[in-house]
């Protein structure tokens, strides 16, 4: 078997690796907003799920910032 090496991360990175994720979710989210009001959006699920995995994100955020208090 082979051993998991966990990686150890400082909030910091994982904070800026949100933060980025986020950033793209976000941008994707307006490209796929600007698509269904033109009519080309071909599944307009995808936005509902674009705004959940920001939302998620967020929270995560948020509950980063709790625990570093």
């Amino acid at each position: 078997m082979a051993s998991s090496k966990a990686t150890k991360t400082t909030p910091k990175t994982e904070t800026k690796s949100l933060e980025e994720q986020l950033l793209d979710i976000q941008s994707d989210l307006l490209e796929a907003k600007k698509s269904h009001r033109a009519g080309e959006l071909v599944n307009p699920r995808v936005v509902s799920g674009y705004r959940k995995q920001v939302a998620r994100i967020k929270t995560q955020m948020s509950l980063k910032a709790k625990e570093n208090k």
